[in-house]
């Protein structure tokens, strides 16, 4: 058995184009080889293209950690109002330890994922970015007190992602003081 090597094709005439002066269609041996300057390009080629592949896993992972973490947000965001039935259930019938109980495991899993609650100090100072105003009652205190918290605020791995709604203080103005106050600068 004689393998007939002019019919197998080799890796350089795998093309089909037929070699420089022979009559075959490319499967012979004569084939000349690529020069050097093709070959460095071919390296050159390779070498973007395997940078052009590791650029795409990267940006790729990223887009994927970016869903990962939006598609967490909305899933927590859905539970806010949960925790919002549980605490008013609690306040107003405080006496069930089992509603307790599921309010804190609730409050546990989801501060393992990411959400805080946002810490409002008694008599502490309005901040637009976490604070939400629903109502401005006459008080004796500075403008922009907080005096009351309506519903607790949230923040997501560091973003507010629900501003706690408050009441604030508006300082009350005498009316006749005011009066009194503006007759004497037109005397």
């Amino acid at each position: 058995m004689v393998s007939d090597k002019k019919n197998t094709p080799t890796k350089d005439t795998m093309d089909g184009e037929p070699c420089e002066g022979c009559e075959c269609d490319g499967s012979c041996e004569k084939k000349e080889a690529p020069a050097v300057d093709d070959k460095i390009d071919y390296v050159d080629l390779y070498a973007r293209k395997a940078a052009e592949l590791e650029n795409y896993k990267k940006l790729a992972g990223k887009q994927l950690d970016a869903q990962k973490f939006r598609a967490k947000e909305v899933l927590v965001r859905k539970f806010l109002p949960v925790m919002d039935d549980l605490e008013a259930g609690l306040a107003a019938d405080g006496e069930h330890k089992g509603l307790h109980a599921l309010q804190d495991k609730l409050k546990a899993i989801l501060a393992s994922e990411g959400l805080n609650e946002i810490e409002i100090p008694a008599g502490g100072k309005f901040d637009p970015y976490i604070h939400e105003v629903v109502q401005e009652m006459e008080s004796e205190k500075e403008n922009g007190t907080i005096l009351q918290v309506i519903r607790k605020g949230y923040s997501f791995d560091g973003n507010v992602i629900r501003a706690a709604m408050v009441i604030v203080a508006k300082k009350s103005m005498d009316i006749d003081s005011t009066n009194n106050s503006t007759n004497k600068t037109e005397i």
